[in-house]
C-alpha cells in the first residue's frame, strides 16, 4: 500500500486536519506483472514459427536443395503462417471479448438447441477420424439467458480439442442435463489425456500440454477463451477432469432461466388496467 498525506487548512491557514489517501498499488503491481508476463508469452509464440520460416527460406536461398526437397520446404513454410494465422487470430479474438469490443448480445435460448448446432458442426470431422461421436442431450427443456454465437463457440472449441486429441477410433461425448438451479455440459472424450502437473495450468493463456505437443497443433488460447466466455460472460463454471490414456472429460455450468419473460411480465399492465 502508499499513502498519501495532505494538511488542510481554512482561509486564514489555520489547520483543520489531516486527509490520508491510501492506495493498493499491489493491484497495479500485479496487472504490470500480468501485463509483462502476457507480452513475453506473445513474443515467445511469434518467435517460433517465424524462426522457423527464416531457416527454411535462407535454405532456399542458399539454392542446395533438390526439387523434392525445395517442395517439402515450401510446405514447412505454408505450416507455420497457418500457425501464425491462427495464433494473431485466436489473440485478436479473445482481445476482442475481454475488452468489450464485440457485442455481448445474450437472450433467452434453450441451451440443447446451441448443443445440437455445435455437434452438428464437429461432426463431420469425426467422422474423418473414424471417432465415434455421440450427443446425449437432456430430454428436459433447459433454459438460458446466453449469448448464443460466444457459447456455442465454446463449446465448439471444446469438441474440437476432444478430437484433435482423440486417436482414431475411439468415443467423444456431449451430454447436457439439469442439476439444481443449473444447466450441466459435459464433453468427454477416450483420447491422450492430461498429467496432474498440468491441469492447474490449463485455462491459462499460451499453455499447452507438453506431452500432446506433437499430436496437434494449436494456439494455447482455446481454452482460455472459452473460460472467459463460460465464467466472465455467462456468471457460469467450467472445471476438468483427466487421466493420461484414458481421456479428459470438461465440465460446463450454466445459470438456468429466462430472463426476457420476466422482464415482459414486470413491464405488463395490470389485468385492471
Amino acid at each position: 500500500y502508499r499513502a498519501i498525506a495532505t494538511n488542510l487548512t481554512d482561509e486564514n491557514q489555520v489547520a483543520l486536519g489531516t486527509v490520508v489517501v491510501v492506495e493498493n498499488i499491489g493491484v497495479e503491481a500485479d496487472e504490470k506483472t500480468q501485463h509483462a508476463e502476457f507480452v513475453s508469452s506473445v513474443a515467445h509464440e511469434l518467435k517460433t514459427p517465424m524462426s522457423g520460416i527464416k531457416a527454411y527460406i535462407e535454405m532456399l536461398i542458399d539454392g542446395d536443395c533438390e526439387p523434392e526437397e525445395a517442395d517439402e520446404l515450401y510446405g514447412f513454410i505454408n505450416d507455420q503462417i497457418d500457425r501464425l494465422t491462427r495464433l494473431v487470430n485466436s489473440m485478436l479474438n479473445l482481445a476482442r471479448i475481454e475488452s468489450g469490443v464485440v457485442e455481448i448480445k445474450r437472450h433467452d435460448h434453450e441451451l440443447n438447441d446451441i448443443l445440437k448446432t455445435a455437434a452438428d458442426v464437429i461432426s463431420p470431422t469425426a467422422i474423418e477420424k473414424d471417432i465415434k461421436f455421440t450427443a446425449e442431450l437432456s430430454d428436459m427443456y433447459l433454459p438460458v439467458f446466453v449469448d448464443k454465437d460466444m457459447l456455442g463457440q465454446a463449446i465448439i472449441n471444446l469438441l474440437s480439442n476432444a478430437v484433435k486429441y482423440t486417436p482414431n477410433g475411439r468415443e467423444v461425448r456431449l451430454r447436457s442435463r439439469m442439476e439444481d438451479t443449473t444447466a450441466v455440459i459435459e464433453v468427454r472424450d477416450t483420447g491422450l489425456g492430461i498429467p496432474e502437473n498440468s491441469l492447474p495450468h490449463i485455462f491459462d493463456r499460451f499453455y499447452r500440454v507438453p506431452e500432446n505437443n506433437r499430436s496437434a497443433a494449436g494456439t494455447g488460447l482455446g481454452l482460455a477463451l472459452v473460460h472467459f466466455i463460460v465464467t466472465n460472460v455467462h456468471n457460469g463454471s467450467i472445471s476438468v477432469q483427466s487421466q493420461v490414456d484414458e481421456g479428459t472429460c470438461f465440465t460446463v455450468t450454466i445459470p438456468l432461466g429466462h430472463k426476457e419473460q420476466k422482464r415482459k411480465k414486470q413491464l405488463a399492465p395490470p389485468a385492471n388496467a
